[in-house]
């Protein structure tokens, strides 16, 4: 299985060179190692992957191959690699800026899951979403992961409605000072062939079910999804109103 496993996500990233047109070799291979962040490129070209990470994420594996490729795409095509870079990212520039990319990590990952492997919104969000936090359980409520996690879900959103790639990056302020199910005004950052800047109501039912969420508390896949919907939708009006 490991061996199957490993030769997929290998495949995958020698798919990926011709894909985003990047210049250089794939990884020769692939080698699960004890000592080492989740990824890395060793000089002689070899794939280094986190042993236990692997192991921690057998039942996940849609989810695991994302992860890798995520960071992959951070270190070939971005240029961020590794921990040492993004923390000069947040350093020089701020938090958000590392998040933007992560959302355009995401995009450009999904956007290419869908072509290789038929990968769909519906499967990302149960199996990459839902099942990634199974696995590494989000007790960290801080506004600026909230606002990554809603500004991947719009973008990979208007992938599925439009196939082509847009960021979307929402600003939420202070989302704890209000009655329960009040609906968030946002400012909203779209990185397209321009960057647009608008504000939008995002209704408060679903953040409140997706805070809860993250906080621990027991969700179903059903009302987890429910609420993802609710976010879709609200990105179908702005849609239905600007297109």
């Amino acid at each position: 299985m490991q061996d199957f496993k490993s030769g997929c996500i290998s495949l995958l990233i020698n798919q990926m060179y011709p894909y985003f047109d990047i210049d250089g070799n794939p990884p020769s291979k692939l080698v699960l190692v004890d000592q080492v962040d989740q990824m890395k490129i060793s000089d002689d070209g070899i794939l280094l992957l986190q042993r236990a990470l692997w192991e921690k994420c057998e039942e996940f594996p849609l989810f695991y191959t994302t992860m890798v490729l995520h960071d992959w795409y951070h270190n070939v095509a971005q240029g961020i690699h590794g921990s040492p870079y993004v923390e000069m990212v947040r350093t020089f520039f701020d938090e958000r800026t590392m998040l933007i990319l992560d959302v355009d990590a995401d995009t450009a990952i999904y956007k290419f899951l869908q072509h290789s492997i038929g990968v769909t919104f519906d499967s990302y969000c149960r199996d990459v979403l839902f099942g990634g936090n199974l696995v590494f359980p989000n007790r960290e409520l801080r506004i600026p992961k909230i606002e990554r996690f809603l500004g991947s879900i719009l973008s990979l959103w208007h992938i599925n409605k439009s196939d082509n790639r847009r960021i979307f990056f929402p600003s939420l302020g202070n989302i704890y000072g209000r009655s329960q199910k009040q609906a968030i005004p946002s400012t909203l950052l779209i990185f397209g062939d321009t960057i647009e800047f608008i504000t939008i109501e995002i209704p408060g039912e679903p953040i409140d079910t997706l805070l809860s969420w993250w906080s621990g508390l027991s969700i179903d896949y059903g009302k987890f999804k429910t609420a993802i919907d609710y976010l879709c939708q609200c990105y179908d009006k702005f849609n239905k109103k600007t297109g």
